[in-house]
């Protein structure tokens, strides 16, 4: 029997037995793929036992698959767990400018409102006021139509 037909003869069963312990027929097939390569290298002539030979190496070649897929799951699962830790980082710095800009504008707003008669301060913590507003330049409030520069003046 030539090492081909040695090999095509035990095909099925490597495939069926790749596909059990990978889960996938991709997978299967390139172990199957390897284990031909390696049937071609190690001279089947010398091979007392191909079957054997040919259902060890692909059990090894299956392992191999499973241990480097372990580990390239780890290192994700690693990546992932470093980018939720840099995004809750982000997340914090973010609030945190945000707070410090609000303070900012609210003390700069008081600031320009310190000489401003009594009828023209606004009152930041009202509800009403929202940041589009502000760069706007118009607050529309129930009693008062006109756009705030208008009013300032």
């Amino acid at each position: 029997m030539t090492d081909l037909a040695a090999f095509e003869a035990e095909r099925p069963r490597l495939a069926r037995l790749a596909y059990r312990m990978l889960g996938s027929v991709a997978e299967a097939e390139d172990a199957v793929q390897d284990a031909w390569l390696r049937w071609r290298g190690a001279g089947p002539e010398t091979i007392d036992d191909p079957a054997a030979w040919l259902v060890r190496a692909t059990t090894r070649l299956c392992i191999d698959r499973m241990r480097a897929a372990r580990t390239r799951r780890e290192a994700l699962e690693e990546d992932i767990r470093a980018l939720e830790q840099f995004l809750a980082t982000a997340r914090s710095r973010v609030r945190d400018a945000l707070d410090t800009e609000t303070t900012t504008l609210e003390r700069l707003l008081g600031e320009a409102m310190v000489d401003r008669p009594a009828r023209h301060e606004i009152d930041l913590t009202d509800p009403r006021l929202d940041a589009a507003q502000l760069e706007e330049g118009s607050l529309h409030w129930s009693d008062a139509t006109t756009p705030i520069d208008a009013r300032l003046v």
